[in-house]
């Protein structure tokens, strides 16, 4: 079993990692299905470790999805010891005002993309209107 050194900045022993990795795999084989929720249809499982020690106990280990798996390892202080964002860079968010085809002013929204989910209707219509490639956008006509 082949493994590549993961982006992680949990793990400080590699070795460890590695060596009880390929002991789950070994002793108890492929990870096959979530424990979170046994409904999670993926096409890969792993086995993680619940509390980040490496030992060889079967008690430290859960096999999850990838998706289940990366939320349980995306601790806030692991976020910033890679360097990820917590928060979505609200500054490129632009306020959109709403009005219907008779022009008088219905609501301001705080993004293009939150009145597009809001509404139903796609971003794209909405950036088109304002652009000016189309008329309207969902039976309104957009403002900035």
């Amino acid at each position: 079993m082949l493994m590549t050194r993961p982006l992680t900045p949990r793990i400080k022993n590699w070795s460890e990692y590695y060596t009880t990795h390929f002991w789950l795999y070994r002793k108890y084989g492929k990870a096959n299905h979530c424990a979170n929720d046994p409904n999670h249809q993926s096409l890969r499982f792993e086995w993680a470790s619940v509390n980040g020690k490496y030992s060889k106990d079967i008690k430290n280990f859960r096999q999850l999805c990838v998706p289940c798996h990366r939320k349980l390892d995306m601790t806030e202080k692991s976020r910033k010891a890679s360097g990820l964002r917590l928060v979505r860079n609200t500054n490129r968010r632009r306020a959109v005002r709403q009005f219907p085809l008779e022009g008088i002013f219905i609501k301001k929204h705080k993004s293009i993309t939150h009145t597009a989910r809001e509404l139903g209707i796609l971003r794209t219509s909405i950036m088109n209107n304002l652009s000016g490639r189309s008329k309207f956008a969902g039976n309104y006509t957009w403002k900035i």
